[in-house]
């Protein structure tokens, strides 16, 4: 499965960042991820914001089983990973997803491989690549997708959350004896890496969820990589 990050402000993991620079965490993630759920990640790098760089690294990772990108997939000037997939002929099967972390996702066929561009961000990267990634591995594999690893736990403390979209919040859950509970961490949005470091699950919230007091069940999804 190849893995193309993209984007001018992102730099190697190694090197030190400038202003507006950031490491390219996301292909060392995704790496991980694709291992765990069975997969042979093949790191292509990362493309700059330009078609004809995006175009032909795009058109490498298409000669691999399977294709994620992340970043790229918004609605930005420089977000240009859409157009290059249509002008290479890709068929596409959604371009947004009612989640967050992670609304912006696409998939789609392109030369018969399947493609996914997940947001850039590292906690939408890692959400996106658990619920659409992991599955189409299986399926690709000849086996069936796996159900999503999903635990119910007490809620430790009361939740608010906006309506509309299913949330995946980066949380820890532990146990007291044989009941698992789990408390939301407090975070600042989608690139707080930081935050994701120290949570072993993301609490999930219904869209239709508002507000959750403290001691209802809530469903987990926990984190592979740390279980």
């Amino acid at each position: 499965m190849a893995i193309l990050s993209t984007g001018d402000e992102v730099v190697l993991v190694d090197q030190k960042p400038g202003p507006f620079q950031i490491r390219n965490s996301n292909s060392v993630s995704l790496a991980a991820q694709v291992r765990i759920a069975g997969g042979e990640p093949v790191i292509l790098g990362n493309a700059a914001d330009r078609v004809d760089d995006l175009k032909s690294k795009i058109e490498l990772g298409l000669q691999e089983d399977a294709l994620v990108l992340s970043g790229g997939v918004s609605m930005g000037k420089y977000d240009l990973v859409e157009a290059v997939l249509k002008d290479l002929g890709a068929e596409f099967y959604f371009d947004a997803v009612a989640i967050r972390p992670g609304k912006p996702a696409v998939f789609a066929i392109c030369r018969g491989v399947p493609v996914f561009g997940l947001p850039g961000n590292p906690v939408s990267t890692m959400v996106t690549f658990e619920l659409f990634v992991t599955p189409a591995i299986d399926l690709l594999s000849g086996a069936e997708a796996r159900a999503l690893p999903l635990l119910e736990a007490h809620l430790g403390e009361a939740l608010h959350e906006k309506p509309g979209l299913a949330h995946f919040l980066p949380a820890r859950v532990e146990w007291h004896g044989a009941t698992p509970q789990v408390r939301a961490l407090q975070w600042q949005g989608s690139g707080d890496i930081a935050t994701l470091a120290k949570a072993n699950c993301f609490l999930v919230v219904r869209a239709d969820q508002e507000k959750i007091e403290a001691g209802e069940r809530v469903s987990v999804l926990m984190r592979k990589d740390v279980i």
